[in-house]
């Protein structure tokens, strides 16, 4: 019985420290998942977006990547056929 009440105050502790850091604000723990996710989401779209001289956008590179191991062994070997 005891390694019951144990289990069930560890638990509700964590469930109390869980509902802190998940940025109760009256706690002043700031939501560190949510802020980390909107700098995260605010670098890809400046990445994504960011023209060079040209107006040619970093996207636009990403269209000329294989996404398979076949396009990507067939473009090297025209690369090394090149040299």
């Amino acid at each position: 019985m005891i390694l019951l009440q144990d289990a069930l105050t560890l638990q509700r502790v964590l469930l109390q420290t869980k509902t802190e850091l998940m940025g109760d604000q009256s706690s002043g723990v700031p939501d560190v998942q949510s802020l980390v996710r909107e700098i995260l989401t605010n670098l890809f779209v400046s990445l994504a977006n960011y023209q060079d001289e040209e107006g040619r956008c970093f996207s636009d590179s990403l269209n000329e990547v294989p996404f398979d191991k076949e396009s990507m062994k067939e473009k090297d070997e025209n690369n090394e056929g090149q040299k």
